[in-house]
């Protein structure tokens, strides 16, 4: 978007609602989670930049499933399509949470299976500087298990997940 003032600007969105942003744009609501910045500020402070694209006959939803230091939980749900999904579980990275605060990386299990299924989609650890795992599924249409185990190493850090 192009800002009268500002030139170039981008609308950013922390899905846990913190905003610590002290940049050239004033934001006056500082607890929806939604700021905007300035291209050359955005550029700076983010190394990169994913864009999920969801089709059509996709139902991107979202479940908390974890506000412990560490704790494992499971969900089932229903898949009518025949295409091939992504189950995902997602945590707020220091940038979202704290201002130059270092966390460790969470210990992370995810694992997705369709009922009646030994097949076992799992992910274990992760990539060091992500806050999300995936896995791909591609056994289309039936019932399944999504089942997600994070350990956060530091009491104070931010214990949440979707």
């Amino acid at each position: 978007t192009v800002h009268s003032t500002h030139g170039k600007i981008v609308q950013c969105y922390n899905p846990w609602g913190k905003d610590s942003y002290k940049g050239a744009i004033p934001n006056s609501n500082k607890a929806d989670g939604v700021f905007e910045m300035t291209l050359a500020e955005y550029k700076a402070s983010f190394h990169s930049t994913m864009f999920a694209h969801v089709h059509s006959s996709f139902t991107p939803s979202s479940k908390l499933v974890q506000t412990e230091q560490s704790k494992a939980s499971a969900s089932e749900f229903k898949v009518t399509s025949s295409d091939k999904f992504y189950v995902s579980v997602t945590w707020p990275t220091p940038r979202m949470t704290r201002e130059c605060g270092q966390q460790p990386q969470p210990k992370v299990i995810l694992a997705v299976s369709k009922k009646g299924s030994s097949t076992v989609h799992m992910v274990e650890e992760g990539v060091y500087g992500s806050n999300s795992q995936s896995v791909m599924i591609t056994e289309g249409a039936g019932e399944y298990v999504a089942s997600a185990l994070l350990h956060f190493p530091q009491k104070d850090q931010v214990h949440e997940a979707h």
